[in-house]
């Protein structure tokens, strides 16, 4: 799965580094005893992948760097920034921009665009 996402950045030149305690940390969260690794590609989505590109469409990545996954107490980090940080300004910046939608659409932006940041439902 991580091979698969090195490839996908290849394009940007940035190359990813998987510290030992982030790959324990997503081998923790991705192992279900009845799914067996199965979760883990969302997990590696949800937590990695779209934080990183989150990171890349800001501007705090940029083509050709190289992207360093590691792990604290607190969780993940990308390039030092914690994930937790990251998935939770995307969130901000979402219902920012329900606030300016026409009265009629807020309800239904707000449902689907938290959805899709944070894979909540």
């Amino acid at each position: 799965q991580f091979t698969r996402l090195a490839r996908l950045l290849e394009d940007r030149k940035i190359t990813i580094e998987l510290h030992p305690e982030a790959r324990e940390w997503l081998a923790s969260k991705g192992y279900d005893p009845a799914y067996g690794a199965r979760p883990l590609k969302r997990v590696i989505q949800k937590n990695v992948q779209d934080p990183l590109a989150e990171l890349i469409l800001a501007g705090d990545i940029h083509d050709g760097e190289k992207v360093v996954v590691g792990a604290d107490e607190n969780g993940l980090l990308i390039s030092g920034r914690p994930v937790a940080g990251i998935i939770r300004q995307n969130t901000e910046a979402c219902v920012d921009s329900v606030a300016i939608a026409p009265k009629n659409a807020r309800k239904w932006i707000k449902k689907h665009e938290l959805q899709a940041h944070t894979g909540y439902n």
